[in-house]
């Protein structure tokens, strides 16, 4: 599965769909209380894991990718969710938290 992959990046800061998988990790992710890598961890959510989007077409970010996504700016895009600073709020069995969009797809 990784090899599919590869180490391929989001382009676009939302996730449109209302179910996304994981990928782009080895074998699990983290799901968040909150938004950002500093919060408390709810649940790991394994390689190729389906997830729940709770909100699709919305996500969280740091204002300087907040911009980058408005302008949609792909160079930025990408670097934003290579440094984890855009965040996908999902459920994933029965918990609500918030996974990084490095590791959604």
């Amino acid at each position: 599965f990784l090899a599919k992959f590869g180490s391929q990046l989001a382009t676009s800061c939302p996730v449109e769909q209302s179910t996304a998988q994981i990928f782009n990790v080895n074998e699990f992710t983290n799901l968040r209380r909150q938004a950002g890598l500093g919060t408390s961890v709810l649940s790991r959510v394994p390689l190729s894991a389906t997830v729940i989007v709770l909100k699709p077409g919305s996500y969280l970010a740091t204002q300087r990718c907040l911009n980058a996504c408005q302008r949609q700016n792909q160079r930025e895009i990408r670097q934003c969710i290579s440094d984890n600073e855009v965040w996908i709020e999902v459920q994933y069995n029965g918990r609500r938290g918030f996974l990084s969009r490095k590791f959604v797809q």
